[in-house]
Formats: structure tokens, sequence, C-alpha cells
């Protein structure tokens, strides 16, 4: 499983995560729990939570094509996500349009991505934003 993903959703609201071949018992017990806890932590979050938290600076590591993005970098790449032009994006950010430039060309550069549309299958696969 993709750690940085399951963290992620984690960090963007998601009250637990389920592996796709979990058992039906499984899953029941992580609706009772959610229902009664808020939240379900099986082993493997757990596992990841525990990773996260004691290696939280260096959880997306140097090898990470993620961890060279800057926060504005990575808020533009969810907006890039969206049916927004660059303008439009632009002034959603409160920013200059030059400055969008300036964002889109450093991701182009920096993950090796050609496209609008590679931007936004880095940002799905790698967990900035869900579809």
């Amino acid at each position: 499983e993709n750690d940085i993903a399951i963290i992620r959703m984690l960090k963007n609201g998601a009250r637990g995560y389920l592996l796709k071949d979990s058992k039906p018992k499984v899953f029941k017990q992580a609706l009772e729990n959610i229902r009664d806890t808020g939240y379900f932590i099986n082993e493997l979050v757990s596992d990841k939570l525990m990773h996260y938290i004691s290696n939280e600076d260096s959880f997306l590591g140097d090898g990470s094509p993620l961890s060279s993005l800057t926060e504005n970098e990575t808020i533009f790449l969810q907006w890039i996500c969206s049916d927004k032009t660059y303008k439009e994006i632009a002034e959603e950010m409160h920013i200059s349009p030059r400055t969008v430039d300036t964002y889109r060309d450093n991701l182009f550069k920096k993950l090796d991505i050609k496209t609008r549309v590679g931007l936004a299958i880095f940002a799905i696969k790698h967990g900035i934003v869900s579809v």
C-alpha cells in the first residue's frame, strides 16, 4: 500500500482505511467502530501512523517527488485538478497569473511532467487529490 496516500487520506478527513480484500467481518467492525468512536484504526493504519509520527519530518523522504514541492505548489496542484482556467486559479489563490505560470513551470520541471493532465494524474496517484 502507498503510505503517503494513506496518511494524506487520514489527514484529509478519512475516518479509517480498509484493504479492498478485507473480509466482510472486518468491514462490519469498521462501520461499527466509526459509528461508535468516529474512526477505525486497523493494524495497517496503526503501523503507518506510528511510522509517520516517528518520522514526520522525513516521511515523504528524499526519494519522493513530493518532498521537493512547496506548500503553494501543492495547493496549486490541487487546483490543477479542477476545471478552472489558469486565470481563475490565480484569482482563487489570490496570486498573479505570472505566479501561476511559475508554479506550473516549476512542477513540470520538478516532476518531469509536460502537461496539465499529467500533473492531475500525478496528484491523484500521490493522494494530493481524490477522485
